[in-house]
């Protein structure tokens, strides 16, 4: 398996998913407008370019290293805090680090900051 490309991760963020695939939209931050397809591989959000897919630039202190991540158990998308400094926050509630909760679409979540946004979607 080749190794993750953030670049080519932001490129294809760029292109438009196809139809009925959930998708992660950038409501504010660095990925504002941006549209993030899930492919069903973990998706890490953070700080660190060496574990992160969805890279933050290091001045947003907000944004741990390895802040949270997304999974798939094949039938549902899942968000889990990574031990975050400033946490993750789904639907208005801080998550427990280590305990998944399931996203659905219009679900909202930032990180550590509301200026860090996403909303899941169904395109």
């Amino acid at each position: 398996m080749p190794a993750f490309n953030p670049l080519r991760a932001l490129a294809r963020s760029r292109r438009k998913p196809k139809s009925g695939l959930p998708v992660l939209y950038g409501l504010a931050g660095e990925y504002k407008g941006k549209v993030i397809p899930f492919d069903g591989k973990p998706i890490v959000i953070g700080r660190d370019p060496s574990v992160a897919h969805l890279v933050f630039p290091q001045h947003y202190t907000s944004v741990s290293s390895r802040h949270c991540q997304i999974i798939s158990d094949e039938e549902r998308f899942l968000l889990e805090d990574l031990e975050s400094k400033n946490g993750t926050i789904c639907n208005g509630k801080r998550l427990k680090p280590g305990k998944p909760v399931e996203l659905k679409p219009g679900d909202r979540f930032h990180l550590g900051d509301p200026a860090n946004a996403f909303e899941v979607r169904f395109n």
